[in-house]
Parts: C-alpha cells; structure tokens; sequence
C-alpha cells in the first residue's frame, strides 16, 4: 500500500501542472478573451478524456500564424470536436495518439 501512495499523488498533481503549463505556453501568445476560450475548451477535453496537447499547439500554431482570436477559437473549437468524433470512432480504448491522428485525418 505504501508503495502505491506516491503514485496516486503524482497522478492527482499532474493535470494541475499541466493546466498551469498550458495556461503559461499560451498566456503570452494569446490576448485574454481568446486565453479564457483556449483553456476552457483544453479543460473539456481534458476531462472528457481527450488528448488536450493537439489543442494547445492548434492555439499556438494561429498565433504564430497571427490569426484572430475569433479564428483560433474556431479553429481550436473545430478540433475539439475532430477529436471526439475520432474517440468514438475507434472506439472502445483508443490512446491519445491514436485519437490525434483520427483527427488529423477527419480532417
């Protein structure tokens, strides 16, 4: 038992780290109205048991590319539901990966 508790902890302080990683990556980026939209939707996705990482870089990617807000919102949007879409596709267990390239190629 003893042995399984630092497991449990590192698995429960992870999507914390993550959220504050994400929100440090885009923070810069991002103006805060299109910030607020980006991690809301990465936080659904993340709890919906999607890979949240396609997200972020989308987000990324608009910016570099000096999109508006509003086109990084659709575009993030758009891949959210690539994403889900591609879950229930390869359905029953897919991996993150997996589910990432379904995407792509619903795409």
């Amino acid at each position: 038992m003893r042995s399984r508790l630092p497991l449990a902890v590192v698995a429960v302080a992870i999507p914390v780290a993550l959220s504050a990683q994400d929100t440090a990556r885009l923070g810069s980026r991002l103006d805060s109205a299109t910030q607020t939209v980006v991690l809301r939707t990465v936080e659904s996705a993340r709890t919906r048991g999607l890979p949240v990482e396609p997200l972020v870089d989308k987000a990324l990617e608009g910016a570099t590319k000096r999109a508006t807000g509003a086109r990084i919102q659709a575009a993030v949007s758009a891949l959210l539901r690539r994403l889900e879409l591609a879950r229930d596709a390869l359905a029953p267990n897919p991996g993150p990966r997996d589910i990432a390239a379904g995407a792509d190629a619903l795409a």
